[in-house]
């Protein structure tokens, strides 16, 4: 026995007699299995549905793009229509028609599926595998192809580190001094870690940029078929995506970059122009679904410029990854004091970084000297990569300044490689004024000697 009425049966042989596909076909009936529930709270067959509960219907569907729903629309308003032909529906004329689409959008999902460049850097971050941070980067800079083509054949002689440019399908594409950090690193990367209950970390090797594309994590993947596959992608990105509890594919952050890109070069681009970009640039994405979305990108990025431009306190994205950043580095750096003062119990127990929560102070963590059990007050400077420069307030120097004339050891530790767990430096600057070369505003700071240099 059928699950739909013999009228929706009916319908399907119709369709089917004109020449519909099997695809059109499964697409009503998965529509029809999605209206059911709805028909037996109305009680009526949904070619009976008014304006309103066609709405409440529409808006249960939970589409987040216009032509997608718009989409669905067409497949409602030709069964309606079939159901008038056939003297079945009380309507006259098919009201489906009048509706409007826009009004009927899901946007509860927008932020978790599409992402602007700042976001997506700050998620990243979060992420224990380089080469996954580099995987998100390059789909958003548009390095993808069919079936992930492009990707899964990119290799380290592709890119040029000087240049700070990857090769890929004919273009040379420009990468920022972070994404240029990132590749950099991916490249030295020796070991991926799964994101399995058990972490497992597996040795990675070759000749391809992005060697997650190609390492077995663990024994149930080894299908070479898989690997070769642009299933890979989407089976990482679902990793990353359950991981970092987003909605991202593999086709989302190719768009997202598509539409951040468009939106950087005219955010009023009207759909026509829209076109234009992605027919002169080979970028098979709808236009319609692109402006809709570059639309909210743009609202997204402008409410971050509002922050920016009236509140004191930087709210954005960036500095959300600043700040993680450098609670990462004051963490290696508690935990490193931690251990060196393992065998004083009495001095380990005041070690803390309640300092931190309190920038009036102008330190982060207070330790202490083994030997003299002198108070250490330590400042930590942490950098996602590598580099000898570092920002320091001038509270922050001013403190330093009155607590060296003080007699008092007041430290700077500069953590480097935060990123690379392989790759983590820490330096100590004992004299800040005699170790490193101050330069004024918001003082940039270049240590002109090596420290006391710690793995």
């Amino acid at each position: 026995m059928s699950r739909f009425s013999e009228f929706k049966m009916d319908f399907l042989r119709h369709i089917k007699d004109k020449g519909q596909k099997e695809k059109t076909l499964d697409q009503y009936r998965q529509l029809f299995d999605k209206v059911d529930s709805f028909e037996k709270s109305f009680k009526k067959d949904f070619y009976d549905f008014t304006a309103h509960e066609l709405g409440i219907f529409f808006t249960s569907l939970k589409i987040p793009l216009p032509l997608t729903l718009n989409s669905r629309k067409s497949l409602i308003n030709s069964y309606c229509k079939f159901a008038i032909e056939q003297n079945k529906s009380i309507h006259k004329t098919s009201i489906v028609e009048a509706l409007r689409v826009k009004e009927y959008i899901d946007t509860s999902e927008f932020n978790e599926k599409y992402c602007t460049q700042e976001e997506l850097y700050f998620n990243i971050s979060k992420l224990s595998n380089l080469s996954d941070m580099a995987l998100c980067i390059l789909l958003f800079k548009g390095i993808n192809g069919e079936r992930s083509q492009e990707l899964l054949k990119l290799k380290i002689s592709d890119y040029d580190e000087a240049k700070a440019t990857i090769f890929s399908n004919g273009v040379n594409i420009k990468l920022s001094i972070f994404e240029n950090n990132i590749i950099q690193s991916t490249i030295k990367e020796k070991y991926y870690i799964s994101y399995n209950a058990n972490r497992k970390k597996k040795h990675i090797n070759s000749e391809y940029l992005l060697k997650n594309l190609i390492c077995f994590l663990d024994d149930s993947e080894k299908d070479i078929d898989l690997l070769k596959s642009s299933n890979r992608v989407d089976y990482i990105m679902r990793k990353i995506s359950k991981y970092l509890n987003k909605k991202w594919t593999t086709q989302n952050i190719y768009t997202s970059g598509v539409v951040y890109r468009i939106v950087n070069l005219n955010p009023d681009w009207t759909y026509n122009e829209v076109r234009e970009y992605l027919d002169k640039n080979n970028i098979k994405l709808n236009y319609i679904n692109v402006k809709y979305i570059a639309d909210n990108i743009k609202n997204k990025i402008n409410i971050q410029k509002l922050f920016n431009d009236n509140m004191r306190v930087n709210f954005n994205e960036i500095n959300e990854f600043k700040k993680h950043i450098g609670d990462m580095g004051e963490k290696y750096v508690l935990e490193y004091e931690m251990r060196r003062l393992k065998n004083y119990p009495n001095l380990l127990k005041h070690v803390s970084d309640s300092p931190a929560k309190n920038p009036a102070l102008g330190y982060d963590i207070l330790s202490f000297d083994e030997e003299t059990g002198e108070d250490i007050f330590i400042e930590v400077k942490t950098e996602a990569l590598e580099g000898k420069e570092f920002v320091i307030t001038s509270h922050e120097l001013s403190i330093a300044k009155q607590r060296i004339s003080n007699g008092e050891k007041y430290y700077i530790y500069r953590v480097s490689n935060i990123l690379d767990k392989n790759k983590v430096s820490l330096v100590i600057i004992k004299d800040i004024f005699n170790e490193t070369e101050i330069m004024p505003n918001d003082f940039k700071v270049k240590y002109i000697c090596d420290g006391d240099l710690l793995p």
